[in-house]
């Protein structure tokens, strides 16, 4: 999650509007993770500096041509509906 909001969306969110999705998603995610608090962006660093890479290799390594490059419209993901963002 947090490479994909990284590589997709990192001009359009500002901090808090990343912080906002990673908690909201924490919150719906809470029965499967038993508690577990660490953010998707927490998970990656921690990744990154276990193995001695950035967040930017990490990214850098995965295989962007695979997904479908259709750009579809940007959804505000802090809000309870889900509207495209005009």
């Amino acid at each position: 999650m947090a490479v994909s909001l990284n590589h997709y969306i990192r001009e359009q969110l500002t901090p808090d509007m990343v912080t906002t999705i990673e908690n909201n998603w924490l919150e719906r995610h809470r029965p499967q993770l038993d508690n577990i608090r660490q953010t998707p962006r927490q998970v990656l660093r921690a990744y990154a500096d276990t193995y001695n890479y950035t967040t930017a290799d990490i990214e850098n390594c995965i295989d962007w041509e695979t997904w479908d490059d259709t750009p579809e419209p940007v959804v505000n993901m802090t809000a309870a509906t889900q509207d495209p963002v005009e």
